[in-house]
């Protein structure tokens, strides 16, 4: 059995992938950034960063398995998942409440509010009502499962 991708809450996809938190120095799933902190506030500064490679995150694995003194980038342990999801951690994308309602997009909306003078409420108004075509929304579909 092969699962194609997983999608869980930060905490949830951490635990499940045996990886750091969003919080960690290395707790994104998807690239290497070392994320700064200034004050009380943890970031991820705006680089062109290099996309984890799902070879090398099974080298950190063994690695980690076999005592050695290395840098994990976040990760802790052997997944139980490895085995049944191919490409991890790749595979298990950011979720859609923390990037686009919590994450990024909110922060963009709010800069947008301020510099543009546009309330958040005239952007949803906007933003219900662009219609995606039925054909656009199965290509997606189609894309990520043909790969």
């Amino acid at each position: 059995m092969e699962i194609i991708f997983l999608v869980a809450d930060l905490p949830a996809k951490a635990s499940l992938l045996a990886m750091a938190q969003y919080n960690a120095f290395y707790g994104c799933t998807l690239c290497y950034t070392l994320a700064r902190r200034s004050g009380r506030i943890h970031y991820y500064p705006n680089v062109d960063s290099e996309m984890r490679d799902p070879g090398y995150h099974l080298k950190i694995v063994s690695s980690i398995e076999n005592g050695e003194d290395v840098n994990t980038f976040g990760v802790k342990s052997r997944s139980n998942l490895l085995d049944l999801i191919a490409n991890l951690p790749l595979t298990a994308p950011i979720d859609y409440m923390h990037q686009v309602l919590l994450g990024v997009t909110r922060v963009l909306l709010q800069i947008s509010q301020t510099r543009l003078g546009r309330s958040l409420t005239g952007v949803n108004k906007i933003a219900i009502s662009v219609k995606v075509s039925d054909h656009v929304f199965l290509f997606e579909i189609l894309s990520v499962l043909v790969g």
